[in-house]
């Protein structure tokens, strides 16, 4: 197997088994779980009429109804490259992500419950979240169907999506950090599956003559734009928490920093993938 194969599908393989140990600690880890709950309790002092509103009209663009749309003008887009090999990829891609985050939410049923979160529990069948499998899933096969030129500018945009979608699941109290986070990684997990997929057709009957750059993503990653674009993205959730909270912002920061820390991994996850392979696709020509 060239490296080209087996680089995704090692990485695709350790995103199912961090996928795996994130649902096992979210569920049976006393730590994990007391954080989890306490995150949730944080988001939840954050509502106000507003917030809310915002956060759920938000929330609803990674809904079945509106997925199936971007799936179809991310498709159409594809065919309009005159790639319908990617068309057909990206169809399958994300149709393959959501019905298993769907499947994995029945299977792995787990009861959560927390005393001080009174009536606010989270449901059973939360994990992995499906908002945050939709979104990454999304931001991924955009990538997969941008031109190279335009990639990096891609990259931010899905990221940008997928945070706006994830925060306003968590501020709404729908979803555990921890199910955002195995979204997040089921969903990278069929992405580059797509890509190894994608990789052994282009061998096996190249597309074009012409080189692919989305089909040699990961080869090198420039991690320094990596890591600046994961910072802002951190700055930028920290400060929808301190809008959010408004005057109270240090008194919130203080009684419920797992909220606070939760709200920075999650944006850190949204920026670190679709912007690795924007970067690495954007070295190559």
């Amino acid at each position: 197997m060239s490296t080209g194969l087996r680089r995704p599908l090692l990485l695709a393989g350790a995103c199912f088994a961090l996928c795996a140990a994130v649902a096992v600690a979210a569920y049976w880890l006393p730590v994990a779980r007391w954080a989890d709950g306490w995150a949730v309790d944080g988001f939840l002092n954050l509502q106000t009429p507003w917030v809310s509103d915002a956060a759920y009209y938000v929330a609803k663009l990674a809904d079945p109804g509106p997925y199936a749309i971007w799936t179809s003008l991310l498709a159409a887009i594809a065919l309009a490259r005159h790639r319908p090999r990617h068309a057909l990829a990206v169809i399958v891609f994300l149709g393959a992500a959501n019905l298993t985050a769907q499947t994995l939410k029945v299977l792995l049923a787990h009861h959560r419950w927390h005393d001080f979160l009174g009536r606010a529990q989270i449901h059973d069948g939360s994990f992995p979240s499906g908002h945050a499998t939709a979104s990454m899933s999304l931001a991924l096969a955009a990538l997969l169907v941008s031109a190279p030129r335009w990639r990096p500018y891609v990259a931010i945009g899905g990221s940008m999506f997928a945070l706006a979608v994830t925060e306003s699941v968590m501020l709404l109290g729908w979803h555990f950090p921890s199910d955002i986070a195995g979204g997040f990684l089921l969903a990278t997990a069929f992405g580059l599956l797509t890509l190894a997929g994608l990789r052994a057709a282009e061998q096996r009957w190249p597309e074009r003559s012409g080189r692919e750059a989305a089909l040699r993503a990961l080869e090198r990653v420039d991690l320094r734009r990596v890591v600046l674009t994961a910072a802002t993205f951190v700055f930028a959730a920290l400060a929808v928490v301190a809008i959010a909270a408004g005057d109270s912002t240090l008194r919130f920061a203080g009684r419920h920093t797992t909220a606070v820390v939760a709200a920075a991994v999650v944006a850190a996850m949204a920026a670190v993938v679709p912007v690795a392979v924007a970067s690495a696709g954007a070295r190559r020509p």
